[in-house]
């Protein structure tokens, strides 16, 4: 049923979803609907608590790998997995439901420091290992991160959606190598 859930919020919008709509495609009544879920807030809610559990298990699968390079490139590759599952539920509660929005941030924002942190460590490790040059640690994984973010964000904002991939091979090359010959 979130599945159905998340695939109407995602074609339809948060106002244009109906509780009827998510039982029909589901095979439920309504009413079984209800008795989980008081109200369609309740579903979006639910689809957020498993958005920052997949983000936590993010995190630890990243924390796992001792490897500087293989820490970062594992990372941009759960990221851009996690991007093409969750980062629709995320972007609903932000724009449809900002008192949702609100009440969970909190919790979000210690997950993405640890994620930052994770990152950070990677590339302070490789430059003490010499595999990187010496540079601010912080600002290169939020470069890093940036750099995922904003490919997939661009390849969302033109409409190619789940269609289109992009390369974490292109992309780690861009930032390990730059683009300087």
């Amino acid at each position: 049923m979130l599945e159905v859930s998340n695939m109407l919020f995602k074609s339809k919008g948060y106002k244009g979803t109906s509780v009827r709509e998510i039982a029909e495609h589901s095979g439920l009544a309504k009413a079984t609907i209800y008795h989980y879920f008081p109200d369609k807030e309740a579903i979006v809610q639910q689809l957020l608590v498993e958005t920052i559990f997949k983000f936590h298990e993010v995190a630890q699968s990243i924390s796992e790998i001792a490897d500087p390079r293989a820490r970062l490139t594992v990372g941009a590759e759960i990221t851009i997995s996690f991007l093409y599952e969750s980062s629709s539920v995320i972007q609903l509660v932000r724009q449809e439901l900002p008192a949702l929005w609100n009440k969970n941030k909190p919790e979000l924002l210690p997950i993405y420091e640890r994620y930052l942190s994770l990152l950070s460590q990677a590339i302070d490790q490789g430059i003490e290992e010499g595999i990187f040059r010496a540079i601010n640690s912080q600002e290169a994984a939020i470069v890093l991160l940036n750099l995922i973010q904003g490919t997939y964000a661009s390849i969302r904002l033109v409409g190619l959606g789940e269609k289109q991939t992009y390369s974490t091979a292109g992309i780690l090359d861009i930032f390990f190598n730059g683009i300087v010959k």
